[in-house]
């Protein structure tokens, strides 16, 4: 992101999600990738456009970027201190006047529904309760012939590192067997692998699945490292109880040794997908 402000100084104690900092971290890292992404949508300047999940509006203010009058980006998220950042985040941009900021659940969408020419959702669908009851509501948010885009990725393979191989066979094995512990729906977090059957399942014909690899080498530090560091810690966090402490050690002192090799390279995958109602 261009601001100079992050999501924390804006809001100070207030709630933010926990993940917000490894946002702003991963946002700042491939923004360069990420607007290649954006420029690649079927956009025209007078869409209505939608970015459902918006969080702190990252996605909302490019998309706006390439809308002009009467064309509007809305920014649609259920928590009111993501809609308040990129509200104030977005205050100053050039595109200000084309966008609006909306607190709002899927289940509360309804007086939007048939407005909208392209709905984006970026990052977001695996962590709404059930994918294709999600993807349904954003069908209904579409105009005749309008179009989804949906970014997602899928947790066996967004990030490949030079972990030695049986490290990592260990930290996935263990991380599904916590998903399925700990989740009622496990199979969302590989969301990215079954985008085009759930968009068939809601009622969506898939025009085009694309996949985008952002690779980094080293040695790396600044907001990259903080993103990675995040980005395992979360794992981590979710194998207490499933391994020892001493597992989980030799994970982040492994990962602080590749980070700080000249040899070290990753890639980062998202997947697109653009879909049209049936």
């Amino acid at each position: 992101m261009k601001e100079d402000i992050s999501s924390n100084e804006i809001v100070g104690s207030k709630k933010v999600p926990d993940y917000a900092g490894k946002l702003d971290n991963f946002h700042i890292s491939f923004e360069p990738e990420l607007r290649q992404l954006i420029q690649q949508l079927p956009l025209s300047p007078t869409m209505k456009v939608a970015d459902v999940g918006c969080g702190d509006g990252f996605y909302t203010q490019i998309l706006s970027e390439h809308i002009s009058r009467p064309g509007r980006v809305t920014g649609f998220d259920s928590n009111s201190k993501y809609i308040e950042i990129a509200r104030e985040m977005s205050r100053d941009r050039k595109s200000a006047g084309l966008l609006e900021w909306v607190e709002a659940s899927l289940d509360e969408l309804n007086p939007f529904f048939g407005k909208f020419d392209f709905v984006w959702c970026a990052q977001s669908l695996f962590s709404f309760p059930d994918p294709i009851s999600s993807l349904e509501i954003m069908k209904k948010l579409l105009k005749p012939h309008g179009m989804l885009g949906i970014l997602e990725n899928d947790t066996l393979h967004q990030l490949c590192l030079p972990w030695p191989v049986e490290l990592e066979l260990q930290l996935r094995s263990l991380e599904f067997e916590a998903f399925q512990s700990l989740e009622s729906h496990p199979s969302k977090f590989y969301v990215g692998r079954r985008l085009p059957y759930l968009l068939d399942q809601s009622g969506f014909e898939t025009l085009r699945v694309s996949t985008q690899a952002i690779d980094r080498r080293g040695p790396i530090n600044g907001e990259l490292a903080s993103f990675l560091r995040a980005h395992l810690n979360e794992t981590l966090e979710r194998l207490k109880g499933f391994t020892s402490q001493n597992f989980i050690q030799v994970v982040r002192a492994e990962l602080e040794s590749l980070m700080a090799s000249p040899q070290f390279s990753m890639t980062w995958s998202n997947i697109l997908t653009l879909g049209q109602p049936r």
